[in-house]
């Protein structure tokens, strides 16, 4: 009871402060300090609930865990963004002054401890503070969910949304383990899973052999992985259709590609999918009405380059990073083959500009990106997505950021990111990582479907062709990924059949239906024009019948 007591008001006080600091340094100390505390406790409720199987401590564990997550995420990113979708630039600076002004007050506090009325003005501002905090929820409870909200759903409540058939996986880590919490409808486990450093050096090597498609390693590494994170849950299971929040370099990894005890992968028996965090993942979102897809896919043509460098002027300096692009005549034949079928716009070569793209994006409620990434792991929220240059005058640079996508009023149900690493970013403890699928994921899109790492172009549009086709026939965003990942396992070749080029891909964000607008059919207008041409000319040979029988008469 007492560590109980301690928790609730470590997490009410913490709350408090981080919503009064603007000061990049002090935030920074903060968030250190914090994923500290969220760490350590997080190891002390389960080593407590180990011993005593107390309900209290899981419940805690859980909310040192997802308290972290949400929190460090917003404090990181707080003093990188400048706009957010539909918040007026008045509202973004008045919150700035009063934590501003907070700031000057506690400094001058110290300074003069004695000061009664320097404590009634911290009063005051503090007090205008939170009346600026309540504002915000009334008219702009989006922003206010990304930047204030501190309400985490209780385990009751998330239980209470699984169907039968849905399974949630948590996973935590302290400073020498991982530790996973598995909810079904009906029950609640908290589970020790091994030490930190042998599941991240096993992690370490699972990526290496990704990238090196290394079959050896991949199956030596995936095994100690699958004996460490998912063998001890299997029991708690009581559905295919799992849910994984991963937690540090456990965002590396794809739990599909683990090998089981059976020889076979994971994704051969279980519907996985990730989310950022328990909260993010049951958060209410808007339903867009539209159902077009919008695609980018710039191609990178070398006429396009050789187009944009005939324009510079000598002095002016030549973006490298663009002309290095590679080809990619694969989304493009994707694109053109979804124009026939589907309600369409695209954006292809010269069109496929920042301006352009950063103008359309909210008519889509599904988002392709054909493109490259780059990923930035000094500064996650600078990873971007690389578009066309602009011929003549430069309105933009060419990239989207991700801080960028943060101001974007982005309608879409969601994003498919055919782009190399699109969800890797920095990994920070206790949150995971900031990246490209963050920001896409709070500019208003909730799902989103990313690469791990440098993709095959060529079959990773052919899944996500396939993935589109099941999307259409009533699949749900989990199971048409799945399907078409599936399909591809069992038609390609024994040469491409390891994991690095069909897991690359994977859904992070909310499941469901997704509706796509099929375009209509021309067959009734052709139908229509034969009838009215056989109707004319049956009219006609009747005309030329009377004719020709009033002639006989005469």
């Amino acid at each position: 009871q007492v560590f109980n007591t301690y928790a609730d008001h470590y997490l009410q006080l913490s709350d408090k402060f981080r919503k009064q600091f603007a000061d990049p340094y002090t935030k920074s100390i903060l968030i250190k300090d914090n994923s500290e505390v969220y760490n350590r406790n997080i190891g002390i409720f389960n080593q407590l609930y180990r011993q005593s199987k107390k309900p209290e401590y899981l419940i805690a564990a859980y909310q040192f865990s997802e308290y972290g997550r949400t929190s460090m995420l917003r404090d990181l990113q707080d003093d990188k963004i400048s706009t957010y979708a539909g918040i007026p630039d008045s509202v973004l600076q008045e919150e700035l002054s009063l934590k501003k002004r907070i700031t000057r007050l506690n400094q001058e506090i110290l300074e003069n401890a004695d000061s009664s009325q320097l404590r009634e003005n911290l009063l005051a501002v503090k007090e205008a503070l939170n009346k600026h905090i309540d504002h915000t929820l009334r008219n702009y409870p989006r922003y206010h969910e990304l930047k204030f909200s501190s309400r985490i759903p209780s385990i009751v409540e998330l239980q209470d949304q699984l169907s039968d058939d849905h399974n949630l996986i948590e996973y935590m880590q302290d400073d020498t383990a991982y530790y996973a919490l598995v909810l079904t409808p009906r029950t609640s486990e908290l589970v020790h899973l091994g030490h930190t450093k042998v599941i991240d050096q096993a992690i370490q090597d699972w990526k290496n052999s990704m990238v090196d498609q290394d079959e050896l390693i991949q199956h030596t590494a995936g095994q100690i992985l699958y004996q460490h994170l998912w063998r001890p849950l299997e029991g708690l299971l009581t559905g295919d259709r799992i849910s994984i929040v991963p937690v540090g370099r456990l965002f590396y990894l794809n739990f599909e590609a683990l090998p089981t005890a059976t020889g076979t992968y994971l994704i051969r028996d279980y519907n996985l999918s990730y989310a950022l965090s328990f909260t993010v993942l049951f958060s209410k979102v808007e339903k867009n009405d539209t159902e077009s897809l919008l695609a980018v896919a710039p191609g990178f043509e070398e006429a396009l380059k050789i187009q944009y460098q005939s324009q510079l002027d000598t002095l002016e300096q030549l973006d490298n990073e663009y002309l290095q692009t590679v080809r990619q005549p694969w989304s493009l034949k994707l694109v053109n083959k979804l124009k026939q079928q589907f309600l369409h716009q695209a954006f292809t070569g010269l069109q496929a500009t920042e301006a352009n793209i950063k103008a359309n994006l909210h008519k889509g409620n599904v988002l392709y990106f054909g493109t490259h990434a780059i990923a930035d792991p000094a500064d996650p929220l600078r990873s971007k997505l690389i578009l066309t240059k602009e011929i003549g005058p430069q309105k933009e640079d060419g990239y989207l950021h991700a801080y960028e996508l943060y101001g974007l009023p982005l309608q879409a149900d969601l994003a498919i990111l055919n782009a190399c690493e699109s969800g890797l970013g920095k990994l920070q403890k206790g949150e995971g990582m900031i990246s490209l699928a963050y920001s896409i994921h709070y500019a208003g899109c909730p799902s989103t479907i990313m690469s791990l790492w440098k993709v095959d172009e060529r079959i990773s549009t052919r899944i996500t062709g396939d993935f589109l086709q099941y999307l259409d026939q009533g699949f749900s965003t989990s199971q048409a990924l799945r399907q078409a990942k599936l399909d591809y396992l069992d038609q390609a070749e024994t040469t491409q059949l390891h994991p690095f080029y069909w897991a690359g891909m994977v859904l992070m964000g909310k499941d469901g239906l997704v509706q796509l607008r099929k375009k209509k059919s021309n067959w009734p207008v052709y139908a229509g024009l034969a009838i009215l041409l056989l109707i004319g000319m049956y009219q006609r040979v009747r005309s030329r019948h009377k004719i020709e029988n009033r002639s006989d008469f005469d």
